[in-house]
């Protein structure tokens, strides 16, 4: 007997509206869901494929702009470059009873006799270290071991501390020789450097590239500085293959686009690795490598990732445009065909660069001051090279000469020009001035006659008009005869005696 007769089946009852609703919100979502999938798919398929043509064309140029793309013949120690120099750097020792460091030795004219017994032990004790420099002169290969495995982002990771002192080292040998009436042996130790610095270049890094730069307008200062010395080498050969090495900066224009184009494949491979996950991304005001990261960031990185890899050809564009400056041949027209900051505003105008604009702050560096950075190591170059042809000049006929066409074609091919010039004008040169120089017109491209800050002498400051590079002043002719030994006990005494007038 049915106890309960009003009773209807389960499947009778009516479903309450409310649930129907919710199955309605729940297929919606689901195809929301699908739809927003589906939609990253085929964006980030485009954005792919963009980035497949653009690697494409890189590489029908010949450019490099993957990571394998910057791996080098691989090496063994006793054939790299790399590997001897740095060598050399480590080697370096102080004999005991030497209390300076290289380091600490002053190239502006005060480098006294007192020093010159312990720079004279410094170098005895070293020759391993010449051995070793001169080897890898020779040599020229290198390989810095790249590895292409890991982010590009932390690639400046190569220690330079041996290098740096290896170039104080042969600075210094270089300035010993040439005072001790060694000419041949100064030229080679600067050569040494100069070679070091092209083994610089072939790191690809910018900073490697900065650094190259560094270290040559080092050994240039030590040549201006040594130059009436080194122009008494007898034969003469050896003074001009110096001159023609200054002279050739076809290294640095390579240096340059390789470490341009480096900066290049590291915006693409940090947004590729940010995009796909690869990076831990804190927020998009910074970028951090390896860590952890929570599975809520992960995905909204993901999701967005093509937006990431979008904003990638604004910032690989910009930086395209500041290679192609530093390939000028003026400073001005660099300026004129990249401005750095009409650039980022022009970025940041579109919509997706609000969301990127913190990264883009991290991976784009700023490349003005390094594009005027590789003009002036060119001026500085070029100067130098015509400094040492008039010193060579001027040894050869008993004066300087009267203009600069004179040196060409017996010193100079011919008249070097002035890379802050605008158009193609000649370095300039004042032999009868007060203080008889050669200047570039500097940064601002106005020829002010010459006119220069005292304080500013390198024209780094913004202050002088002009960059002047002196004939007579600063160099090191006058220790001379206190580094030959040729100093009498009579005036060891005098000097003494006005040391401690000094101190009093």
């Amino acid at each position: 007997m049915n106890q309960f007769p009003d009773s209807q089946p389960a499947r009778d009852l009516p479903i309450p509206p409310r649930y129907w609703w919710l199955k309605r919100i729940a297929i919606a979502v689901g195809l929301l869901i699908v739809g927003l999938v589906g939609l990253r798919l085929w964006w980030g398929h485009i954005v792919d494929r963009r980035i497949d043509e653009m690697v494409a064309k890189y590489h029908a140029a010949g450019d490099p702009i993957l990571p394998e793309d910057f791996v080098t013949e691989s090496l063994p120690d006793d054939q790299n470059a790399v590997w001897y120099f740095e060598q050399a750097g480590t080697s370096i020792t102080y004999p005991n009873g030497v209390d300076i460091d290289i380091h600490d030795i002053d190239f502006n004219g005060e480098l006294h006799y007192t020093n010159a017994a312990d720079v004279a032990a410094i170098i005895e004790a070293n020759t391993r270290v010449i051995e070793l420099a001169h080897t890898a002169r020779k040599m020229r290969k290198a390989d810095w071991k790249f590895d292409a495995t890991q982010p590009l982002l932390t690639i400046n990771q190569t220690p330079r501390a041996p290098f740096r002192s290896l170039v104080y080292f042969l600075r210094v040998a270089a300035t010993h020789d040439a005072l001790k009436g060694k000419p041949l042996d100064a030229i080679a130790r600067i050569s040494d450097v100069l070679v070091l610095s092209d083994v610089f270049r072939e790191e690809s890094t910018l900073v490697s590239q900065i650094v190259a730069d560094a270290q040559a307008m080092a050994a240039c200062d030590t040549i201006r500085k040594i130059a009436p010395l080194l122009a008494r080498a007898k034969p003469n050969e050896d003074v001009k293959r110096l001159i023609a090495a200054l002279l050739d900066i076809q290294s640095s224009k390579q240096g340059w686009n390789r470490a341009m184009l480096f900066e290049q494949a590291q915006l693409l491979d940090t947004l590729t690795r940010l995009a796909d996950a690869r990076l831990t991304a804190t927020n998009f005001a910074g970028v951090t490598v390896g860590g952890t990261t929570s599975p809520l960031m992960t995905i909204y990185v993901v999701a967005l990732g093509p937006m990431l890899k979008t904003s990638g050809f604004d910032m690989i564009a910009h930086t395209h445009k500041a290679q192609e400056a530093g390939t000028m041949a003026s400073y001005q027209q660099a300026t004129k065909h990249f401005d750095e900051w009409s650039a980022f505003d022009q970025m940041s105008g579109f919509p997706t660069d609000q969301l990127t604009i913190g990264i883009r702050g991290k991976l784009v560096g700023s490349y003005s001051r390094v594009i005027l950075l590789h003009f002036r190591h060119r001026a500085i170059r070029f100067a130098t090279a015509t400094v040492l042809a008039i010193n060579l000049f001027e040894s050869d006929h008993g004066r300087r000469p009267e203009t600069l066409d004179e040196l060409v074609p017996d010193y100079l091919p011919s008249v070097p020009l002035d890379p802050f010039a605008p158009g193609d004008q000649p370095i300039r040169y004042l032999p009868h001035a007060e203080d008889p120089r050669l200047y570039s017109v500097g940064e601002n491209g106005i020829d002010d006659d010459g006119a220069f800050d005292e304080s500013d002498l390198s024209g780094r400051g913004g202050k002088s008009p002009d960059i002047p590079f002196f004939l007579d002043r600063d160099t090191l002719t006058e220790l001379l005869d206190e580094w030959s030994g040729q100093h009498t006990e009579q005036e060891d005494e005098d000097r003494g005696d006005t040391q401690e007038d000094q101190k009093e």
